[in-house]
Order: C-alpha cells, then sequence, then structure tokens
C-alpha cells in the first residue's frame, strides 16, 4: 500500500491516537507496514522521494529499525537527505546515533553538519562534547561554529567553559553571542571575568548575551558590571542586567544593588526594564526604598507616577496611604494603576476608597474598582455598591458588576443580581 508523505503522517497520528485510547486496531502492524513501504523509499533514485522518507521515519520512533534504517541515511549521496535523517535522528534520542553524527561533523555541507550539531544536542551524550569542541574551534562555517556553542551549552559539560570562552574572541558576532549564552547555561565561575569584559563589546547582541549569562551565573564579581550595563545604550542589555540584578538582589539582598534598580525602575523608558527593577524592589521592606517611591508618585512627570505605583510592595501596610491618595490623581491611567495594586494590598482599609473608585468619572478606573472589589467577597460593604454599579453606564462594569455578585457566597449579593437581572 503506497501513500503520499502528508498521507503517511496523518495515519501515523491516527495510528497513535488509537494506541493511546486502547481501541482494538492493529496499530503495531499497520506501522510496520509503513516502514516497509518508507524502506522501498529510502532506495528511490528521486532525493525527493528519500529526504520525505526521512522525514517519516522521524515520527516512527518505536519501530526498532528506524534508527538504523537513519544511520544508513546519514551517508545519502544527496546533502537534503543526510540532513533530514540527523534532524529525524533526534526525535528518537537514541545514544546508538551518536558515533554516526559526530562523523558527519566532518560532512562537507555546512548545513548537513549544523543538522549533526543540534542533533547531538537533542541526545546530549558526553561523548559529542571533544568532537563538538573540535567544530566549536575549526569549522570554517560561523553558523556550525555558533550551534556547537550552543549545544555545548545545553550539553553542559564543564569541558567546553574554556573552548567557549576562547570563542568570545571569535570574529563572527553569532558565535560570540552563542558562547556567551552558553556559558550562562553550564554557570562555571572561569567565565565570570571574561563574561564581564564582553559588556564593553562593541556589539549589543554579544553584551546581551553577557548580561543574560552573567544573571544566570550569579557570581558576587558581578553586581558592579551589571549595574553599569544598566546604562547600556540598549534596552535589551539593560533589561537583562535589571532582570539579574533582581535575581541577585532576591538571593543576597545586597544594599549596593537597591539605588541603581530604584533608578531603572522609575525612569528608564523601557517597560520591561521597569518591571525587572519592579520585581526586585518589591522583595524588599527597605524604608529608603519606600520612601524614594512614594516621593516619585508626586512627581510632576505622568510615567514617574506610574512607575512608582508600580514599583510599590502592596503586601507593605505603608504602602496604603499613598495608595488611596493616587486615587485623587488628575490622570485616569494613574487612579488605574492604584485601583489594581490596592486590590493586593488584602486591607480593609482600601474598602472604602475602591467602593469610591466605583463612581469614577474613567469607565476604566469603574471597571478594575469592581474587580479590585473581588479580593474583599467576604466584606458586607460591597454588596450594595456591586449592586448599584449593575446599573451602571457601561456594559463592562454592569456585566463585571453580576459577575463578582455571582462569586459572592453572601445570599444578599444573589438576591440584589436577581432584583436587577431576573433570571
Amino acid at each position: 500500500m503506497k501513500f503520499n508523505v502528508p498521507k503517511k503522517i496523518i495515519l501515523i497520528s491516527i495510528i497513535m491516537l488509537l494506541a493511546a485510547v486502547c481501541l482494538p486496531y492493529n496499530v503495531y502492524s499497520e506501522a510496520k507496514n509503513i516502514v516497509d513501504d518508507l524502506i522501498i523509499d529510502l532506495k528511490h533514485t528521486d532525493p525527493k522521494v528519500r529526504q520525505s522518507a526521512v522525514h517519516v521515519l522521524g515520527y516512527m520512533k518505536e519501530d526498532s529499525r528506524v534508527v538504523d534504517l537513519l544511520i544508513s541515511a546519514l551517508k545519502d549521496k544527496n546533502a537534503e537527505v543526510r540532513k533530514g535523517a540527523a534532524t529525524a535522528l533526534a526525535k528518537t534520542y537514541n545514544p546508538r546515533a551518536v558515533e554516526p553524527l559526530i562523523a558527519l561533523l566532518k560532512d562537507s555541507d555546512s548545513e548537513v553538519r549544523k543538522s549533526a550539531v543540534d542533533t547531538l544536542g537533542e541526545i546530549a551524550d558526553p561523548r559529542a562534547v571533544e568532537p563538538l569542541i573540535t567544530t566549536l574551534r575549526y569549522d570554517s562555517d560561523a553558523g556550525v561554529r555558533g550551534n556547537a556553542a550552543k549545544t555545548l551549552g545545553e550539553i553542559g559539560d564543564t569541558r567546553a567553559v574554556e573552548p567557549l570562552v576562547a570563542a568570545l574572541k571569535d570574529i563572527d558576532i553569532y558565535v560570540k553571542q552563542s558562547a556567551a549564552e552558553a556559558l550562562g547555561k553550564i554557570k562555571d565561575p572561569r567565565a565570570v571575568e571574561p563574561l564581564i569584559a564582553e559588556l564593553k563589546d562593541t556589539k549589543s547582541v554579544v553584551r546581551y548575551g553577557a548580561s543574560r549569562s552573567l544573571g544566570e551565573i550569579k557570581d558576587p564579581r558581578v553586581v558592579d558590571p551589571l549595574i553599569a550595563a544598566l546604562k547600556d545604550d540598549q534596552f535589551n542589555v539593560r533589561r537583562n542586567a535589571a532582570h539579574a540584578l533582581a535575581q541577585i538582589f532576591a538571593q543576597t539582598k545586597d544594599p549596593c544593588i537597591l539605588d541603581p534598580l530604584l533608578t531603572a525602575a522609575l525612569k528608564d523608558n523601557d517597560l520591561m526594564v521597569r518591571e525587572s527593577a519592579v520585581y526586585a524592589l518589591t522583595k524588599t521592606e527597605d524604608p529608603h526604598v519606600l520612601e524614594t517611591i512614594i516621593k516619585a508618585m508626586k512627581d510632576d512627570d505622568l510615567q514617574m507616577r506610574k512607575n512608582a505605583i508600580r514599583a510599590l510592595n502592596a503586601k507593605d501596610p505603608r504602602a496604603l496611604e499613598p495608595l488611596i491618595a493616587a486615587l485623587k490623581d488628575t490622570n485616569n491611567a494613574i487612579r488605574q494603576v492604584a485601583v489594581i495594586k490596592l486590590a493586593g494590598t488584602k486591607d480593609s482599609r482600601a474598602v472604602e476608597p475602591l467602593i469610591a473608585a466605583l463612581k469614577d468619572d474613567a469607565i476604566g478606573v469603574r471597571k478594575t474598582a469592581v474587580a479590585a472589589l473581588y479580593y474583599y467577597a467576604n466584606d458586607p460593604r460591597i454588596i450594595k455598591p456591586l449592586t448599584n454599579a449593575l446599573n451602571d453606564s457601561d456594559k463592562e462594569v454592569r456585566d463585571n458588576a453580576a459577575n463578582v455578585l455571582k462569586k459572592i457566597k453572601d445570599p444578599d449579593a444573589k438576591i440584589n443580581i436577581y432584583m436587577v437581572w431576573p433570571p
């Protein structure tokens, strides 16, 4: 029985589904028939047929013949078939493929070598480390060298540290970035100083990889260089630096990190940089931090006020009064962010201000206030105001109020819904 490739893949999916639900169907017999057909296809004179065959074989790993068939296809005279066979072997995770794939690292076609490198990374066998190091050092193609660096990072063997450090000086940007990121995955302290040096590279992608990896390693030596990286002219480098410093601060509570993160949280023009910095600030109860943030909440700059509210630790009881005061800000977005933060305080003193926000002129503030009151579902004060909100001029506000009332266990809430919206 002959199938074209799409039909074969569909049939394989059906067979696997039938096996999964244990239906009375001879799935293994049918799968064997497909492999039998593919063996014939592997000998076809048209390389596209052979290429399709190795692709489908990658989905048939339950058949014991598949790995050997794909290993044999690694020697096909057509580069696309060899590449496809290497890629298909990644789905098998079979260690028998390691040595043949290592041999493929010397293939004349760079795309074939890339596929071999990537599949060795999927199998992650330590036998591949030294051959991959050789590839990283000597392959003529930058794409292959870069992939080798990434794969060595995935395998995580410390034998790769020195070669990866050397690769930071590669002439190709992709190789340098890949090496930097791979060192972050291995997390060896020998990489710290070389990665710090890469923070001064002229290419932002290299600085990006270095800042990301330094955050992964979390060595005390990285703090000052990462603080300096908060002033990088590329937002993605600053973002990585802020995120890394946030992680380090969460573990160490190093006070030297606070002021730079405060500046990043309140003044950086990139949202992700600010959010990474804010994450760290919410992990501290340092009074200096709270005082600085509260002062920033009164700044003339709209974005500064909004960032300051986001930076507040809602669980800190000292944040309550400034947040209530922010509900009187002239800007709708500020009031809305303040409502969101008040919901996170879980402080009963926030209920009355949130109820008052149900009458705000801005629809967005009213909608947010309705949602915020859900966090105070056990407080009987919220039922009447939410019932009144069922008559709001905005449909979303009305619908949100109804949904919150339905979730409140108090029977009065249900009665009030039915009074306004009969079942």
